[in-house]
């Protein structure tokens, strides 16, 4: 998740249950900051604002907690519905409850409202502004980073050839507006890097992003996992004559020439 943006705490924290116990404070606020501000895709998974994608391993990382104090921890916050959570096959999708109470109200958003940035942990200078509701929601962009949307970093984890990152951005932000597309994409690249043609001489053959996302080869043919074979139970065996039931009792295995679809 992203480190840019802020959490508003109110001091009346002081008087909640968990205030005096360490590790479900430290766990709460970690969840709390590692929320996404926004509906996205994160991690193959479609992410809901105020809900955070984490592992209790990575909790343990970043906190210095043990995993048992962290499902503890987990439990109590679950228990006063603090937090929600569902597991997925890798991740666990955690909820933060009453989210919008630790944001800014009216219409800011989470990110800073100005291009400037707090440094030395000093407060910005607001007695200028006569009305902070007017304020301009201006995402802060940190100079030098490479700020990619979390659909294109998605779909850059997943195509293999790592090239030319900058133009395929730029393809990518003008043809990929919605999660169906990347979805698509996805399940498109997954079968490709299985083929034949994209495993030859170690990848050589690989479309480069840009020009595979330009042309838009998520939607040929040759993209597409096979269908599905034709089940069993819509084919009949054809055998070379037709066997009695008293040879059948005997023993006879009648021989198989070929099959047949059913009803025909």
């Amino acid at each position: 998740m992203s480190n840019e943006g802020y959490i508003k705490i109110y001091r009346q924290i002081r008087d909640w249950k968990w205030y005096s116990d360490g590790p479900t404070k430290d766990v709460f606020l970690h969840l709390l900051v590692t929320a996404s501000f926004e509906d996205k895709f994160y991690r193959g998974i479609a992410v809901k604002r105020g809900q955070s994608v984490l592992t209790v391993e990575e909790i343990r990382e970043e906190t210095g907690l043990t995993v048992r104090q962290i499902r503890t921890a987990i439990n109590r916050l679950i228990s006063t519905n603090e937090v929600t959570k569902q597991a997925t096959y890798k991740f666990t999708v955690y909820t933060i409850n009453n989210y919008e109470h630790y944001q800014s109200g009216g219409n800011l958003s989470d990110k800073p409202t100005t291009n400037q940035r707090q440094t030395n942990d000093k407060p910005l200078d607001t007695k200028n502004v006569k009305n902070v509701k007017n304020v301009k929601n201006t995402p802060y962009t940190p100079q030098g980073v490479d700020a990619i949307s979390p659909r294109f970093d998605t779909f850059w984890s997943a195509y293999p050839k790592k090239t030319g990152k900058a133009d395929a951005r730029k393809q990518f932000e003008k043809l990929v507006t919605d999660e169906s597309t990347l979805s698509a994409i996805l399940k498109s690249l997954e079968y490709l890097k299985t083929t034949e043609q994209w495993q030859k001489d170690s990848g050589k053959y690989i479309p480069y992003p840009a020009t595979w996302l330009n042309q838009k080869r998520w939607e040929d043919e040759t993209a597409q996992p096979p269908a599905e074979p034709r089940k069993s139970e819509d084919l009949i065996p054809m055998y070379d004559r037709e066997y009695t039931r008293e040879e059948l009792i005997n023993g006879v295995v009648p021989k198989l020439i070929g099959w047949k679809e059913a009803g025909k």
